[in-house]
């Protein structure tokens, strides 16, 4: 028969092995319920890579009607999936896997600078964005976390860019044709590109010699 204290101690210690279970068989309900909800985004992003659409758009805020066409997807989706809207309603909003801020970008781009490419930011002499705030800001642009690390690093905004700004602002909104006309470019551009000729041909000149 056992003493008072050694009762005590095996309800404890029962109490105390169901209570590790409880926790690791939430963890792994986390863990699992979370790679559901990734590969969910994980396709979309592999969807507009293939397609080669745009992931953001001018303006992700949500009073708006066009946020870009990976928050729409997401949101089409959880119109049709309980998991994703679920996660997107009533999950952490500082862990919905959605929003890029220049902490994430940046963190992607050391991941390819590090471990695809071998090298370190002390090795990068200078990086091309374009304007926006979260690329080019410097306060908390992903520039500026640039030279946090190497403050060598030279910024220069792309080139392509200031020039497309420089022809819609000055010419394209002042005169319509010439903004349809833009317009029209842009549109055979990404259909052109978004062909599987045009990736074939690209994929040969890549590898040519």
């Amino acid at each position: 028969m056992l003493s008072n204290s050694s009762d005590t101690e095996l309800v404890n210690s029962t109490s105390y092995d169901e209570a590790k279970e409880l926790v690791l068989s939430k963890r792994e309900s986390d863990r699992l319920n979370n790679r559901s909800i990734m590969q969910r985004l994980i396709d979309i992003t592999i969807l507009l890579a293939k397609t080669g659409e745009p992931f953001r758009g001018h303006n992700e805020n949500l009073k708006f009607d066009n946020r870009g066409m990976f928050l729409e997807l997401a949101w089409l989706l959880k119109k049709y999936d309980s998991t994703l809207k679920k996660h997107l309603d009533e999950g952490p909003k500082n862990a919905t896997y959605i929003e890029v801020d220049s902490q994430s970008i940046f963190d992607s781009l050391t991941s390819i600078v590090e471990k695809q490419l071998g090298l370190s930011w002390l090795d990068v002499v200078a990086v091309c964005f374009d304007g926006a705030a979260t690329m080019a800001g410097c306060s908390n642009g992903v520039q500026s976390k640039c030279k946090e690390i190497n403050s060598k690093i030279f910024y220069v905004h792309c080139h392509a860019h200031c020039l497309n700004l420089i022809l819609v602002d000055s010419i394209g909104r002042k005169n319509r044709i010439v903004f349809d006309f833009f317009g029209t470019i842009q549109f055979l551009y990404s259909f052109i590109e978004g062909t599987l000729l045009f990736k074939r041909e690209h994929t040969a000149f890549a590898h040519a010699d």
